[in-house]
């Protein structure tokens, strides 16, 4: 399994500091952005959470939890999905782009999604025989 831990990119800084996400496998190490940040101040390194004295703590930390969790998710789905291989350091941060929603995925498209891709590139396709929209041409 792989170990993640959360560390401030600059523990020094007067200013709020981004949290990465380390997480270590098989002899690897991917360091990847949270997306948050906090003050070093309110930082607790042992517990690696925000500490009581920010007023946001809980609602913080239950996001801190929540990206933790889809990291782990991540890694889980990996090796579910590739018969038990670990993934190489892009591949994983592939996997976090994704589940993060930094990246749209390549999976199973229904047909719903479909339908609506369509109509919306349908506006944009233009009929090479006239240059005419496709949707202007009468019919």
């Amino acid at each position: 399994m792989a170990r993640i831990n959360l560390n401030l990119r600059d523990p020094r800084s007067r200013d709020a500091s981004p949290i990465n996400i380390v997480i270590r496998w098989n002899g690897l190490r991917l360091v990847y952005p949270s997306g948050e940040r906090i003050a070093p101040r309110h930082w607790s390194t042992k517990a690696q959470r925000a500490k009581a004295s920010l007023t946001t703590s809980p609602e913080f930390n239950r996001n801190l939890s929540a990206i933790v969790d889809k990291v782990e998710g991540a890694y889980l789905r990996f090796l579910n999905d590739n018969d038990q291989r670990t993934p190489s350091a892009g591949e994983l941060r592939d996997r976090l782009d994704i589940a993060l929603g930094r990246k749209a995925g390549d999976g199973p498209r229904t047909l719903f999604a479909f339908i609506r891709d369509f109509i919306t590139k349908a506006q944009d396709r233009v009929n090479p025989d006239t240059g005419a929209s496709a949707l202007l041409r009468p019919p």
